[in-house]
């Protein structure tokens, strides 16, 4: 997983993105903008299984001081672990 995007070039609509990257992105905006509300449709379903560990992590972190989070999740194991 790549962290740091320096050689990517940002195009309109995330074009040039992975599905993953762009997930990541969307709820690092929502973080860093101090969003109140926040809604994770599928947030990890572009995800492999190192990357999902790491944004829940995260989104924990992030999310945890009296934030609204919903989540939409088919997996189990993803509202479980959130």
């Amino acid at each position: 997983m790549r962290l740091f995007f320096s050689e990517t070039t940002l195009r309109d609509a995330g074009d040039g993105l992975s599905a993953g990257t762009r997930q990541l992105l969307c709820v690092a905006r929502a973080a860093l903008r101090g969003a109140r509300v926040v809604i994770l449709d599928e947030a990890t379903s572009a995800l492999d299984a190192t990357a999902e560990k790491i944004f829940l992590g995260a989104a924990r972190r992030a999310f945890d001081d009296g934030k609204t989070v919903l989540m939409v999740a088919v997996s189990l194991y993803f509202t479980l672990k959130a």
